[in-house]
């Protein structure tokens, strides 16, 4: 019977641990990405809850996978879960730091968050890797918008309208905007281009109206409200705001009052006080 030698004995034992380690390994890597493709397939179907745990098994099982803290932060930002969104985008940026679309979740999360002046950080980072998309543009003027800092918002929706033309949500951004700063005119003139792009937008109808109303163009503002009425019966803004357009035009406005609180608008309240008795 052969006799081996100590040493060899011991070489054959470290060759079958790594082979034993490097099996292990790799079985780790195969389940992490088959978890990994899991998770795409809920996402991809809108099954979030489901995604964010294959995703985070994947990640258990291989904290490098860039992808799949990406992906998870994406499910947790449609699930609503901005904080758990924010960690995860953080992480797939230290493993992939030039990703804008990681920086514009990142951005968004910060928003929903109302940390404003983090989201314009991480919005202007992203603008820095990719100056030409007009979507990044648009979702830091919403930033600034929500800090009240006007003057850049509507800087950056012109510039998204500029890079993108057919962008409605520029376009809705600048009338909003401008309806804000008592510029009505401006503001008729946005919302006219947004809803040449978009013909059912009940909001831009409504903020046309508005714009409208203030101009004094009652009748114009009535009929736009009747448009967004039209396109939903359950806006209650629309219905409070015809018959604010109605009373002016020296109408009733007390059945639109009505149906605007049955619809839970508390602003009739004062108008049926007052006027509907």
């Amino acid at each position: 019977m052969p006799t081996y030698s100590y040493k060899l004995m011991k070489q054959n034992l470290i060759l079958l641990l790594l082979l034993m380690s490097s099996f292990s390994t790799l079985r780790a890597q195969q389940s992490a990405s088959d978890f990994f493709l899991k998770g795409n397939s809920a996402k991809d179907a809108g099954n979030y809850t489901e995604a964010v745990n294959n995703y985070t098994r994947a990640i258990n099982l291989k904290n490098e996978m860039s992808m799949a803290w990406y992906n998870r932060g994406y499910c947790y930002y449609h699930l609503g879960q901005y904080d758990k969104g924010l960690s995860d985008f953080r992480k797939a940026l230290e493993q992939m730091p030039k990703n804008s679309d990681a920086m514009v979740y990142e951005g968004l999360c910060n928003y929903y968050l109302n940390k404003y002046d983090d989201a314009i950080a991480a919005f202007t980072l992203a603008i820095g890797l990719d100056g030409s998309s007009d979507y990044i543009y648009y979702d830091r003027g919403l930033a600034y918008y929500g800090k009240l800092d006007y003057t850049n918002a509507m800087a950056d929706y012109k510039k998204a309208h500029e890079l993108n033309p057919k962008s409605y949500d520029a376009l809705y951004g600048m009338g909003l905007l401008s309806n804000a700063l008592k510029q009505s005119e401006d503001a008729k003139k946005y919302y006219t281009m947004a809803i040449a792009l978009q013909t059912d937008s009940k909001n831009a109808y409504l903020g046309r109206a508005n714009a409208e109303y203030d101009m004094k163009d009652y009748q114009s503002a009535k009929e736009d409200y009747g448009q967004a009425i039209k396109i939903d019966p359950k806006y209650a803004s629309a219905w409070y705001g015809e018959g604010i357009a109605k009373w002016s035009l020296g109408e009733d406005g007390c059945s639109d009052w009505n149906k605007a609180k049955s619809l839970g608008d508390t602003l009739s309240d004062t108008m049926l006080a007052k006027y509907c008795k």
